[in-house]
């Protein structure tokens, strides 16, 4: 990996009016290098046929001065609904056109502690997956900090089993995901999409299929969250399930009851 490389954030956006400007001033407030050195950034946002005005509180951000270390941000539209996975795709290719180094995703409501980048680059190469823990919080009151496995844990065991690796964590080389035009010749083949026929899930096929492949993962040194969950109650659970078992029959999973995170507010981590 280049000593300073260009990094793309991925967000993916869909009726977030309230948590979106949270997202994008924690990509602005990231610290450089630990050697002083500024990351550049790009922030890639996909409007997903919002209705709550989210693509306007956008369109008024990218209007002004942005932070010294946030480059530009990138607000992509499209004509119809279309999932959280083809929308991520998308966004790759529009960072892979841009000549990002890294990726990073952020899901639009969540946020990132001011060290992420900075820890997660520091540990990445062309061919390691980073992801960090996480500090969940529900209605903005701290819940707790998740214990993530650490890869020389059987991690395709634990993949298996559950998705421990959540997304807005995690930061990877681009060339994992979308390899050069020039490698190419513009195939498909050679991409590694996320299955908008899993959405909700389609994250944890991500990370199995690479691991599968033979990509190393990293947790972040020290064990210390550097994400914000923000826990949504009426989410998608049972959406979720349904895509779960979609995903197990995909990849011969056995058939777990899966392991539930039981928030549990107002505890001290």
């Amino acid at each position: 990996m280049k000593p300073n490389p260009k990094i793309g954030v991925i967000t993916p956006m869909y009726n977030n009016k309230d948590t979106i400007l949270s997202a994008i001033r924690s990509v602005q407030i990231q610290e450089p290098a630990y050697d002083g050195t500024p990351y550049e950034i790009v922030h890639y946002i996909g409007d997903d046929c919002s209705t709550d005005g989210s693509d306007d509180i956008v369109t008024e951000e990218i209007t002004k001065h942005l932070k010294p270390r946030l480059e530009k941000m990138v607000l992509r539209t499209y004509s119809k609904n279309q999932g959280q996975a083809a929308c991520r795709n998308d966004l790759l290719d529009a960072a892979r056109d841009d000549g990002c180094d890294i990726v990073a995703f952020l899901d639009a409501d969540d946020e990132w502690y001011s060290g992420h980048l900075k820890a997660a680059v520091s540990e990445i190469d062309d061919g390691t997956v980073v992801y960090s823990t996480l500090a969940f919080y529900q209605e903005g009151q701290k819940c707790f900090k998740v214990n993530i496995p650490t890869p020389k844990f059987f991690i395709g065991k634990q993949l298996e089993h559950n998705n421990f690796i959540w997304i807005s964590s995690v930061v990877i080389p681009l060339n994992l995901l979308r390899p050069p035009h020039s490698l190419t010749a513009g195939n498909p083949m050679y991409n590694e999409l996320f299955d908008s026929e899993l959405n909700s899930v389609e994250d944890w096929d991500m990370w199995y299929r690479l691991f599968k492949k033979g990509v190393k993962f990293s947790l972040v040194e020290g064990w210390e969250p550097t994400v914000k969950y923000n826990v949504n109650p009426d989410g998608e659970a049972g959406k979720s399930q349904t895509a779960s078992i979609k995903l197990r029959e995909k990849h011969g999973f056995k058939m777990f009851s899966g392991t539930n995170l039981n928030i549990a507010c107002g505890q001290n981590y």
